[in-house]
């Protein structure tokens, strides 16, 4: 874990405390005790959203214009169980290189679980692939659309 999860977590403890002990002992009005807890709570959920991003989980945000698929993991639908499946993409902004890798979580889609296979089949060989959000999909209620194109090959002396 690192320092500022830890920094985050004791503050979040200290405020907590303070709280409690402001129910407990002090003269306030019971509606002021209220906000104070109320405004607590609120803390907590604006912490526990920030902490999504930070600790690396999975972003349910919009896809980079310009990416490269490094790696997906895919739960297919569960008719037993009815969980709708899911995919996973651990992607690079390729707007933003300096960026680190970033993993999105997206529903589950046939036609993107095919992709991600070849994709990754593609670029295992050598390949070098370029994925962008298409309106396509998302448009004809097919879910979320990906194009993929692949890009050619850097000769050595080659310069952009």
């Amino acid at each position: 874990m690192t320092l500022a999860l830890i920094g985050l977590m004791a503050g979040f403890i200290l405020l907590s405390i303070l709280v409690f002990v402001l129910w407990l002992k002090s003269p306030l009005p019971q509606g002021w005790k209220w906000l104070a807890l109320i405004a607590l709570v609120a803390f907590f959920w604006v912490e526990y959203a920030s902490l999504q991003r930070f600790a690396g989980w999975p972003a349910d945000a919009p896809l980079p214009q310009r990416f490269r698929l490094l790696a997906s993991e895919i739960r297919e639908p569960d008719k037993k169980t009815r969980e709708p499946g899911v995919i996973y993409w651990w992607l690079r902004d390729l707007d933003h290189p300096e960026s680190p890798p970033r993993a999105y979580r997206l529903p589950y889609d046939a036609r993107l679980h095919e992709q991600s296979a070849r994709v990754l089949e593609e670029q295992g060989k050598g390949a070098s692939w370029v994925g962008r959000p298409s309106r396509e999909g998302a448009a004809s209620g097919r879910g979320l659309g990906v194009d993929f194109e692949k890009m050619p090959r850097r000769r050595p002396g080659d310069k952009n």
